[in-house]
């Protein structure tokens, strides 16, 4: 992720902030509007192959930056409260390890 002087993170702040409150408890389709309609104003701008690579490479980026960073702790959160996915041995066949289930 491009980490962006601390200046210049100054004047998206509010209008982020504000775009945030504006999407609480809306339907996650909200969400995609807003995302869908900068991305279609920058390709507009620019309609380019090069334009297009930077749109797509950069959703791609935060969407790892996203999974690394807040989803892959949530699941090991969440295995740890929950337990894993059933047991596998090395064949993929099923490892009994529910005594309950007997």
């Amino acid at each position: 992720m491009p980490y962006i002087e601390k200046e210049e993170r100054k004047p998206y702040k509010k209008p982020v902030n504000d775009l945030f409150e504006r999407l609480k408890g809306k339907p996650v389709g909200h969400m995609n509007y807003v995302i869908s309609r900068l991305l279609w104003k920058m390709w507009y701008r620019e309609r380019s192959y090069t334009m297009g690579c930077k749109i797509a490479g950069t959703l791609i980026l935060v969407l790892l930056e996203f999974v690394r960073r807040h989803l892959n702790k949530y699941e090991d959160e969440k295995i740890v409260e929950n337990g894993d996915v059933d047991d596998f041995d090395v064949h993929g066949n099923d490892i009994e390890c529910f005594d309950d289930e007997k």
